[in-house]
Parts: C-alpha cells; sequence; structure tokens
C-alpha cells in the first residue's frame, strides 16, 4: 500500500478537526428518507413486494399507538404483505420468523423500566433477526432519552460491543447515556436490532420509503430465505459490502446528514449522508484487536430556485446541482493514541496517489492471523461501489470517479478523495442522481503502546461540493459533517468512553 506525501492535505484535515472542535461548530443531524440513497430516485416498490410476500417471509407487528403513523396501513398493502396490531409492547409476541416491529416511545416508557426490558429481551431473544422500530414523531428529546437508556441496558445486559456517537461537551463521566451526542435524542425514530448494537437514526418517518430504507440498512431483508437470491441483490444493491470473512460486525451508526446552501440566495443546493459500519477479530498471535470502519458518503443535487430583485424588478432562475467532490476521512488519533495503530490496509487506495475508474473495487485484508466468532483464519472485507449504480446509461459514456489517497498513517488519518467526472457527451440529467463512495480502514489496537487500550476513538470528518454542470470552476456549494468522534466500547470497561 502506498501514501500519499500531501502533508499539505494532512496540515489542512488537522487543521479544519481543531477549529471545528475549538468552536463548537459540530453539526451532526440525521436523515430525512425520501428516496433510496444510491443511483436514481426510484423505488422498485414492485422488486421488495416479491420478495417480501414470496414465502411470507417476514413477520410484521405494530402497536396501536404506532398506527398513528402517516401511510403505515398503506405501506403494507403496496408492499402485500400481513401485519398485525398489538395494544402495547407488552402484547407483542416473540417472533418466529424474522420480525421488524414498530411502537410508539410510550410504549416503552409507559412501562416501569424493569417491565420494559423484561419485554425487550423476551421479544429480542427470539431465535431469528429482530428490528425493533421505536417512534417519536413529536421528537420529545426526553422520552427518546429514557427509551436510548432502556436499550442501552439490554445490550449492556447481553454484554455487547457497543458504538456510539460522542457528545463533545459531555462531562467525564461513565454513564453512557450522558456520553451521547444529544441529536440522537431528537429523531422522529430509532431502530435497533437484536444481533448487534446498531443505532439508526430518522429525522422524518415519512412511510413507505422508511420502512424500505430499515429493511434494507438493518439487513433484515439478507435473514429471509426465497428461491431467487438475485431479487434481494436487487434490493441491496451492487453498490455495498461484497464480502466479510472472518470479522464480526460490531454495529452501525447513521445516518448523518448535511445540507448545502446557496450562496445568493441560502436555498439548498445539495444534501449528503454518512453511514459507518465497525467490526472486529483478534489477532491469535498477540490477543490485539484489530477493526474495521466502512463508511458510506452519498451526496445528491438539488434543482434550486433563486430569485434576485433590483430597482428593475425580479428575476428567478432555476439551478441544477450534482455532487462533484468528496472528502472522506477516518483518524484513528494515532498521533494521540499510539496504541491505536493504523494498519497499511485501506481503501479504495489508488495506488500512484490517484486513479480513474467508474466502478472501484478493493479488499481490507487482515495481515495476521484472526479468531471471531466464525472461527480462526484470515479476515476481509471486500467492497465495490459505481459511479454509475442506478444510471441507465452505457458504461463507456458514465460519470466516472477521479480518486486521490491524502491519507497519513503514522498520524492515523486515512484520507480519500473522490471526484465525480462526467463525460462530455453524457446526455442526462444528474442533478437529483445520489452519487455514494465508500471508504474502509483497518486498525489494531496494541496493547503494547501508551492508548492501546479500550476504549477507542474515532475521528470521522465528511465533506461534499456541490457544484452546476459547467460551471466546476466557478461555484461550489459545501456540505460538511464532523468531526464526528466514535466511541467502541465494552463491559469490560464498564462501557466508559473515556481514555
Amino acid at each position: 500500500m502506498g501514501r500519499a506525501s500531501d502533508s499539505e492535505m494532512k496540515r489542512t484535515i488537522i487543521v479544519l478537526a481543531i477549529a471545528i472542535i475549538v468552536f463548537g461548530s459540530i453539526a451532526i443531524a440525521f436523515t430525512s428518507i425520501q428516496k433510496p440513497v444510491y443511483g436514481s430516485s426510484y423505488i422498485d416498490y414492485d422488486v421488495y413486494r416479491d420478495v417480501l410476500s414470496e414465502v411470507n417471509a417476514i413477520e410484521f407487528h405494530v402497536s396501536e399507538k404506532a398506527l398513528n403513523l402517516k401511510n403505515i396501513t398503506n405501506t403494507f398493502r403496496i408492499l402485500g404483505v400481513e401485519y398485525s396490531v398489538h395494544k402495547s409492547l407488552e402484547d407483542i409476541p416473540t417472533p418466529q420468523k424474522p420480525a421488524l416491529i414498530i411502537v410508539h416511545v410510550d410504549d416503552v416508557i409507559g412501562l416501569s423500566r424493569e417491565r420494559a426490558l423484561h419485554h425487550i429481551k423476551r421479544i429480542f431473544n427470539a431465535r431469528n433477526k429482530v428490528v425493533l422500530v421505536i417512534t417519536n414523531l413529536g421528537k420529545d428529546a426526553q422520552k427518546m432519552r429514557q427509551t436510548i437508556d432502556t436499550m442501552l441496558r439490554y445490550y449492556m445486559s447481553k454484554n455487547m460491543t457497543i458504538v456510539v456517537p460522542l457528545n463533545p461537551n459531555a462531562i467525564d463521566t461513565t454513564n453512557l447515556i450522558d456520553q451521547l451526542h444529544p441529536s440522537v435524542f431528537k429523531v422522529q425514530a430509532l431502530v435497533f436490532t437484536n444481533d448487534v448494537f446498531s443505532m439508526i437514526m430518522i429525522d422524518r418517518l415519512d412511510m413507505p420509503d422508511a420502512m424500505l430504507f430499515i429493511i434494507k440498512f438493518t439487513r433484515l431483508i439478507n435473514s429471509i430465505d426465497v428461491a431467487s437470491r438475485e431479487k434481494i441483490n436487487r434490493i441491496v444493491g451492487a453498490s455495498s459490502i461484497v464480502s466479510v470473512t472472518n470479522f464480526d460486525h460490531i454495529g452501525g451508526l447513521g445516518w448523518f446528514t448535511a445540507t448545502s446552501k446557496g450562496a445568493v440566495c441560502g436555498e439548498d443546493t445539495g444534501k449528503m449522508a454518512v453511514y459507518a459500519e465497525f467490526y472486529q477479530a483478534r489477532e491469535v498471535s498477540t490477543g490485539w484487536w484489530n477493526y474495521v470502519v466502512y463508511v458510506a458518503h452519498i451526496a445528491q443535487g438539488i434543482r434550486s430556485s433563486c430569485t434576485q430583485c433590483s430597482l428593475f424588478g425580479c428575476t428567478t432562475n432555476t439551478h441544477d446541482h450534482y455532487s462533484l467532490y468528496f472528502i472522506t476521512a477516518i483518524d484513528w488519533l494515532s498521533r494521540y493514541y499510539p496504541g491505536q495503530e493504523a494498519i497499511y490496509q485501506y481503501g479504495p487506495e489508488p495506488g500512484a496517489g490517484c486513479a480513474s475508474a467508474i466502478t472501484i473495487g478493493y479488499k481490507i485484508l487482515a495481515p495476521y492471523t484472526v479468531s471471531s466468532s466464525v472461527g480462526v483464519g484470515t479476515a476481509s472485507l471486500t467492497v465495490q461501489y459505481s459511479a454509475a449504480q442506478g444510471l441507465t446509461v452505457s458504461m463507456p459514456y458514465a460519470p466516472s470517479y477521479f480518486y486521490c489517497d491524502h491519507s497519513w498513517l503514522s498520524d492515523g488519518i486515512v484520507n480519500i478523495s473522490h471526484k465525480v467526472v462526467v463525460p462530455k457527451n453524457f446526455n442526462m440529467s444528474i442533478s437529483g442522481v445520489a452519487f455514494g463512495v465508500e471508504v474502509s480502514s483497518l486498525a489494531h489496537l496494541r496493547s503494547d503502546k501508551p492508548g492501546g487500550t479500550l476504549p477507542v476513538l474515532i475521528d470521522g470528518y465528511f465533506r461534499t461540493e456541490f457544484t452546476e454542470p459547467s460551471k466546476e470552476n466557478v461555484v461550489r456549494d459545501l456540505a460538511s459533517i464532523g468531526p464526528i468522534r466514535f466511541c467502541i466500547t465494552t463491559s469490560d470497561i464498564g462501557y466508559s468512553c473515556t481514555k
């Protein structure tokens, strides 16, 4: 693996991160589900309906309080699936198949903590995958805080590894709920799963698209057995993690979102969303833990209007925008914690500094024999994504990515940039098309160096620049997120996120 010698880029990332921390301007928002995040903005409902109704493969349960979700009954009708309505969380049966359960935040906090925890354990102890959606349409932060506290207690009772986003202003405390970023409490829904600690955060719970989003990104759709796996592949998409070998999935967090604004009118010109997944395995020879962070960084331009007025009247102009430039940085903070040592396994890694491709694929390979819940052997994670994902265009004329490596592993920084290159003879509008890039990095926790103990602290920095066709060197609107600090913690240290 090579390393870019672009020291200016390194210093820029560090200075930006410090500046954001100093001025307290970490901007974390959470996704407003409207359309799929990859490719075009078209949802093929028929594909979902074919898969879900083939063998009635997933159980759907809804509490009476959650039935006030707009279009929820119509969503079940569109998908052609049966569902059961229950008076409360207490009345929902233990699932016998993979299941999606939707309840209201009052279903959880209306019970005593012990009673709520009892029923969550009962439901989550099912043999199959269970996804629990807790709705909070009024975005009542206090109610959601109580609910998250209960859910954390469930995962702690199972001694699961937990990955959370931290509040940059949190006091020094070992109480995990007090260490969470406050934005997680101000969403319309949180989604949890029984197999790992994953927390999908939904700012606006629009049905039916939100339902399909949940089914897809919790991997609930992957857990069912249908005659044609090709149908599931069409849902999961080609632009994703292709395979994982001997790494344990320990959690996922997102979507974190940001919006770019026009320089003149301040109108929305683009949206960016980020989702992170985390994996681990243990080196057999040393006992050191290996961790992989995988990031999906997606952006979508917006058609916007801007009205400017003068003494001679007002003029309204319409502008098409697309996502031009991505910066995706994963910072293992090795310069502060040498024991969090970034390894020369990250991707995409263009080799000679920069490269161009329509489709990009790479493999993260642990250089040591590892052990995991799967067994002992070689661990790897393979990713493939494409600038042409979802576009009905022949490959020679499709958009491509020009991607460059600005990483500085001695400091723990993996930093990859992508530029969307649109051919001159490309005759489709790419405004409204979501382009996605996917960056991964491997590190190990060296107990023989300072900072080489739990918790693991990782910063993420994400930036997208939007522009109009033919104006990429003139006008760029910026959306940025970060740094977001992720914490990987376990029961062995009392679920603390303090180094």
